[in-house]
């Protein structure tokens, strides 16, 4: 499955990369996806704005990601 992590710059999107990345069983990361070009399959994916729906992608945003594998925001 794609997941989508979004969040402003400088929130730690990149810095929990790797983190997020094993929580959500992704095997690849996009990190500064445009919203535009395709996405390999059980990637993580890593942008700026919130993407339009994507069928068969999870869309999350930075803060509840972060909550969802336990770092307690260490942004």
């Amino acid at each position: 499955m794609i997941t989508i992590v979004y969040g402003p710059m400088g929130c730690g999107k990149t810095r929990n990369a790797e983190r997020l990345a094993r929580h959500f069983g992704a095997t690849e990361i996009v990190d500064g996806w445009d919203g535009r070009a395709n996405l390999p399959p059980n990637c993580l994916a890593l942008t700026v704005e919130p993407p339009p729906r994507i069928r068969g992608a999870r869309v999350i945003p930075f803060q509840d990601a972060i909550v969802m594998v336990g770092a307690g925001g260490t942004a």
